[in-house]
């Protein structure tokens, strides 16, 4: 999990240095990605854009596209990945806890209830 961070953390400061983005930022931003996505690792996020960062990077699991990739990574039953989901989006604390707007509580919950209609047609 952690390799993303530091890889996609590399790949903003290469890219953000080439356009000529000022150096400030581009270490906030760098430091940002490094530690968004498990602050169980140890990493602190300090910052309103970390967090924000943090909930989208959640929110990607409430899409139709993240779904159907899990669903064959994990080689498991698509109505099995929705109660997983629906579990971890309704009492696991560690992504609840990520969920800190109206906007991703209702997205999370448009998205299990569209899921869960989909699996039903098919």
């Amino acid at each position: 999990m952690k390799d993303h961070m530091i890889i996609g953390a590399q790949l903003a400061h290469q890219i953000l240095k080439k356009v000529k983005f000022p150096k400030e930022k581009i270490e906030k931003v760098a430091s940002i990605i490094a530690a968004h996505d498990n602050p169980g690792l140890g990493l602190k996020i300090k910052s309103k854009e970390g967090l924000v960062l943090r909930e989208a990077d959640v929110l990607w699991m409430t899409t139709e596209e993240a779904f159907w990739l899990d669903v064959g990574r994990r080689t498991i039953q698509p109505e099995e990945w929705l109660e997983v989901l629906e579990k971890r989006f309704t009492k696991e604390k560690e992504y609840t806890d990520y969920l800190k707007t109206r906007f991703s509580k209702g997205k999370t919950k448009a998205f299990l209830k569209s899921m869960k209609k989909k699996l039903s047609a098919l």
